[in-house]
């Protein structure tokens, strides 16, 4: 009868060199970056720096929670549809990135008080972690810091361009056959 018990391998092929992280370290490989609001049960920091922070137009589709860039030759023929933005970068505690947009006042100065709220949660988070909660009663966002010291974040070395050729990779209107365009003008 044969032996099942055999033993198909040795403990001594399963030991690891004491340097086994240097040969066997994950490194990341590709960075995806969201645009949206950051989730009420994540604290996270918003950058520092104005310079990554931008305010621009953009289409925004509620209903998707999607936004598109559009480039400024085919703005005009969507301009009653485009919106102002404020896009302020932020950084979770896990060390992943977003981009948060804001709206900013209309031509008449209103700014309704969930955006209102964001852009001062935005300024406390540049030198604050902070969680974010929405407050349906009081029609705004909350601001909650936590109780201890946290580390600042990592931030990475790429350009506000580079993280939004990332972040919007797949959302960018260029010309006038976009798919999202002519969608909108009823073309197709």
């Amino acid at each position: 009868m044969e032996n099942r018990n055999k033993n198909k391998f040795k403990l001594q092929d399963l030991t690891l060199p004491q340097n086994f992280e240097e040969k066997f370290s994950e490194r990341k490989r590709g960075i995806s970056i969201v645009v949206k609001r950051p989730d009420s049960l994540t604290y996270v920091r918003f950058h520092p720096s104005d310079e990554y922070h931008y305010k621009g137009c953009v289409l925004e589709f509620k209903d998707k929670k999607e936004y598109y860039l559009v480039s400024s030759d085919v703005a005009t023929l969507l301009e009653k549809d485009l919106k102002y933005k404020l896009f302020a970068l932020g950084i979770s505690r896990q060390g992943s990135l977003f981009i948060w947009p804001i709206s900013t006042p209309n031509s008449s100065g209103f700014l309704d008080p969930y955006s209102e709220s964001a852009t001062d949660i935005v300024v406390l988070g540049k030198s604050s972690w902070c969680r974010i909660r929405t407050n349906i009663e009081a029609q705004c966002y909350e601001s909650f810091v936590p109780e201890f010291q946290m580390a600042e974040p990592e931030w990475p070395e790429m350009s506000l361009e580079d993280i939004f050729n990332i972040a919007f990779k797949d959302r960018y209107i260029d010309s006038e056959d976009h798919p999202v365009i002519l969608s909108l003008l009823g073309k197709e």
